[in-house]
C-alpha cells in the first residue's frame, strides 16, 4: 500500500501484521512484475535525499537494499511493463520535459520530448511512451538499438485535448492498450456525471 508518508505491505492472510518498507515516501508503486517498489521521496524542503528510489524484493518477498536511482525529480515517472525502462518528467528552465532511462541502473538516459512533456504513460506492449505537451497527446516509440543503446523515434502528435473537450489531469492509457482514458469537460452548469464510453 502506498500513501503520502509510508509504504507498507501486508500478507493476504488473517492476523497478518503490516510491515513498513519505506518511510517518508511521497509517491510509490509496485513494479509490474512484483520484483520491488519504486518510491519518489521529496518535499518542499530542499532535502539532499529527495529523488526516485528502488527497493527490490528477494526470492522470499523481503525488501532488499534501498537504492537511489534518480535525483531531484519534480514529476513522477512510470516503469515499462517489463521493468527495464523508466519514463519520467523533469523540470528544465521552467519547462517540463519527458525523459527515458534504463532501470534500475540509470546508466543510459535520453530526452523524448522536443517542446515540453509531462505525465508519461506506457503502451501495453512497452514499445511506446505517451505524454502531454502543449495541450496535445504525443507518442514516441522507444527501445534498444543493435548496440544495446536506447533509441527513440521523433515525437508524433496524436490529438489535441482542447478540440475534444478533454482535460489534462488524471489521464491514463486503457488497461489493454486499446485507447486512452481522459476526463471530459461537459460545458454545463448541471451536476457532474460519470459517463462510461
Amino acid at each position: 500500500v502506498g500513501n503520502s508518508a509510508v509504504f507498507r505491505r501486508i500478507r493476504a492472510e488473517p492476523g497478518a501484521t503490516p510491515e513498513t518498507v519505506f518511510d517518508d515516501a511521497f509517491r510509490s508503486f509496485l513494479a509490474p512484475d512484483g520484483s520491488g517498489i519504486v518510491v519518489r521521496r521529496g518535499s518542499y524542503r530542499l532535502e539532499t535525499d529527495q529523488g526516485v528510489y528502488w527497493v527490490p524484493f528477494d526470492s522470499k518477498g523481503r525488501p532488499g537494499e534501498i537504492r537511489k536511482v534518480l535525483d531531484d525529480l519534480d514529476s513522477f515517472g512510470r516503469l515499462a511493463p517489463d521493468g527495464r525502462l523508466f519514463a519520467y518528467g523533469k523540470g528544465l528552465s521552467g519547462k517540463r520535459e519527458a525523459f527515458l532511462t534504463t532501470f534500475p541502473a540509470a546508466d543510459q538516459t535520453i530526452q523524448l520530448s522536443a517542446h515540453g512533456g509531462g505525465t508519461p504513460h506506457w503502451s501495453a506492449a512497452g514499445k511506446a511512451v505517451y505524454y502531454l505537451a502543449g495541450g496535445a497527446l504525443m507518442e514516441v516509440e522507444v527501445g534498444f538499438g543493435d548496440a544495446g543503446r536506447l533509441t527513440a523515434s521523433p515525437e508524433r502528435q496524436l490529438f489535441e485535448l482542447d478540440k475534444m473537450g478533454l482535460r489534462s489531469e488524471g489521464w491514463s492509457t486503457a488497461p489493454f492498450g486499446n485507447g486512452f482514458l481522459f476526463l471530459k469537460s461537459l460545458g454545463t452548469d448541471d451536476d457532474a456525471e460519470i459517463v462510461v464510453v
